[in-house]
């Protein structure tokens, strides 16, 4: 498959609030090319989303001067917090943005 057709996904979970979501979102803004954002830009570049279980999260769609696009949402559950990642090429990121969206939104 061309690289251009790969996507790398992860979820992963972690104890507490892993240094809080405005800087996990900061850490992926500059993996991307973009500059770190305060939490009332956060607010302005993200979208809420209601999971299936009830649980709210953040979606963000970054993308910057990097050929990749990453889509992420970020959800805290009680005294853990879910991460979901979408790694691509930013033609194929995008392309998936409403697949991911919906496959966050599906967790209970």
């Amino acid at each position: 498959m061309a690289d251009d057709k790969k996507a790398e996904i992860s979820v992963t979970v972690f104890p507490g609030d892993v240094g809080g979501i405005t800087a996990n979102v900061n850490r992926w803004r500059g993996m991307v090319g973009l500059a770190p954002l305060d939490e009332e830009g956060l607010a302005k570049e993200s979208t809420a989303l209601t999971l299936a279980g009830g649980r709210k999260g953040i979606l963000v769609n970054l993308g910057g001067s990097s050929p990749k696009r990453i889509l992420a949402a970020i959800v805290p559950d009680g005294d853990h917090t879910w991460f979901f990642r979408l790694t691509a090429p930013d033609a194929l990121a995008s392309a998936e943005l409403r697949n991911f969206t919906d496959w966050i939104q599906s967790v209970e």
